[in-house]
């Protein structure tokens, strides 16, 4: 039984080892072969958790994770943390998790992953061909032809892995127009996982750092609510707890819709200081008057803000006195500063994309093509993206074991 993977990113390396030491266990022969269009394969792992490699969470949970999630659900209910972890610990690898849940490497270095992924495609046989892009499938009746400009392959089945067009010059499109070839639709694409660039003049903003709380509103009705550290770029927020909400604006800026539901108006808002209540921001600020008296709003803000944030809403609510009135201006936008996310050509800095193939097109419990079981498909290609945290990576890893199921 020959087995070919089209894509030698996460998913597609944990298949091929999966698929080897299944064919073990049940004494069948057969090879199993990865083909990546790269001169290196894992490229993408690399550079992910800047270089550390989140490589899952303890704490998986469906909440997590969007898109179809009938193939999440399914995926997970076979291969939960669990396998995930016992996979990694069969091959040596070493880990150790934060107060988060996020697990890491031992050496806090992506490329000890790869470099255990690639030591036990050694040990069961497996073989990489690089520089190998797939143009298309071919289905016989005895045999799947997989063809590149050079050479064509032969196998009994095909895994596809390869991944989605995320992350300047290491995604693709050629995943997404080899299932034009094959005839595999797929749900409408979007990035996420990324900044979300704002229609307000933030320049003046660029560098600052700052722990808040970020809210997606759609037609004034909270999607997502997260705490965390806020960053400002000279167009954009960014930040994991802005990333885990710009799928939102993804997806309206692509369809119209969040969640699937027609909307007509979005935003985000800014809490500076989620640990007081509203009440309490008007009293540290009463304080501070009564404290200096004399003090413009800059001044005022002095002691709670970094100065850039201090100098941007001085500008932007226009105070000439310190009144009651402006006391309450100051706490109105320092627990609810609105910006208005703005379209942006950001697939090249998104981590994800989402959107894929879907439940429709694939059998959620083999994850093999409805209309040929020969040809599966694992990781982002698949209609399912998920939160910051290990979460993307963690479906990797478990659908492209469910894949190697023989």
């Amino acid at each position: 039984m020959d087995i070919a993977i089209i894509g030698g990113g996460a998913s597609g390396l944990c298949s091929a080892i999966c698929a080897a030491r299944n064919l073990r266990k049940k004494g069948l022969s057969g090879k199993i072969t990865v083909l990546e269009r790269s001169q290196k394969v894992g490229r993408k792992l690399l550079a992910t958790g800047n270089g550390r490699c989140n490589l899952m969470n303890e704490n998986i949970s469906l909440s997590s994770f969007h898109g179809d999630i009938k193939i999440a659900e399914s995926v997970f209910s076979r291969f939960s943390y669990d396998e995930i972890s016992e996979f990694f610990s069969s091959l040596g690898l070493l880990t150790r998790a934060d107060s988060m849940g996020r697990v890491y490497p031992y050496s806090n270095r992506a490329d000890t992953v790869l470099s255990t992924l690639l030591l036990a495609c050694k040990q069961y046989g497996v073989e990489i061909i690089t520089d190998f892009t797939v143009l298309d499938i071919k289905r016989h009746k005895d045999k799947l032809e997989i063809i590149s400009e050079s050479c064509k392959i032969s196998a009994s089945s095909v895994i596809i892995a390869c991944g989605s067009r995320a992350n300047k010059g290491l995604g693709s499109n050629l995943g997404y127009e080899l299932l034009g070839k094959i005839g595999v639709s797929y749900s409408p694409l979007f990035p996420s996982l990324t900044s979300v660039a704002v229609s307000e003049n933030i320049s003046m903003l660029k560098g600052v750092r700052v722990r808040g709380n970020v809210k997606f509103l759609a037609d004034k009705q909270i999607i997502h609510s997260e705490d965390g550290e806020i960053q400002f770029t000279d167009k954009s927020l960014s930040g994991i707890c802005v990333f885990n909400i710009s799928r939102y604006a993804g997806e309206f800026f692509r369809l119209g819709t969040i969640n699937g539901n027609n909307c007509e108006n979005i935003r985000i808002e800014l809490n500076l200081m989620p640990e007081y209540s509203f009440s309490e921001i008007i009293s540290i600020l009463q304080n501070r008057r009564k404290a200096f008296p004399k003090a413009d709003c800059k001044e005022l803000l002095a002691g709670i803000l970094d100065e850039k944030l201090a100098n941007y809403i001085t500008k932007k609510i226009n105070i000439k006195s310190i009144n009651d009135s402006a006391i309450k201006r100051l706490a109105n936008i320092l627990s609810k500063m609105d910006f208005t996310p703005i379209k942006s050509d950001n697939n090249a800095t998104a981590q994800v994309t989402a959107g894929g193939v879907t439940s429709k097109e694939i059998d959620v419990n083999t994850l093999a093509l409805k209309s040929d079981k020969r040809i599966k498909f694992c990781g982002e290609i698949l209609d399912v993206d998920g939160d910051c945290g290990g979460y993307n990576l963690s479906f990797a890893w478990a659908s492209g074991m469910l894949c190697a199921e023989i």
